[in-house]
């Protein structure tokens, strides 16, 4: 059997390549391989790739859950940039599913999560979207 980290990068490989489904099962056996190993940190990881595709793939409310499960694992990690990454991703699955509020509480996280990291790109667009998403 191969190992979370091998499952996750043929996971992208599979992402690459357009071959969706694949994807999605690679990704879910290394999440599963990585809380089988205890690594709390990769499994998030994982599980936030695994959310990705599902909304990516037009199913956003598939991936709500597990973004919500890998945001609660993050807000007790501090500014890391996986953590950053995960509520900018749980933001955008909350803009695909019309829910404004969330979007907006969440991309106001993404804002300072990224400034504490010093990733100035990440703040504009954190700071673009609250804007847009106030206008409207």
């Amino acid at each position: 059997m191969d190992d979370g980290r091998t499952l996750h990068a043929r996971a992208q490989q599979a992402r690459r390549e357009g071959r969706a489904a694949d994807a999605l099962a690679l990704q879910q056996e290394a999440a599963d391989a990585f809380a089988s190993a205890g690594d709390a940190g990769r499994q998030a990881h994982a599980r936030r790739h695994l959310a990705d595709l599902l909304a990516d793939g037009g199913d956003p409310a598939a991936a709500a859950p597990l973004y919500a499960e890998v945001l609660a694992f993050y807000a007790l990690s501090g500014p890391a940039l996986d953590a950053a990454n995960a509520y900018r991703a749980g933001a955008c699955n909350a803009e695909r599913m019309g829910d404004a509020d969330a979007a907006r509480r969440l991309w106001a996280e993404v804002r300072d999560r990224y400034a504490a990291l010093g990733v100035n790109p990440g703040v504009a667009e954190a700071e673009t979207r609250l804007a847009a998403l106030t206008q409207g």
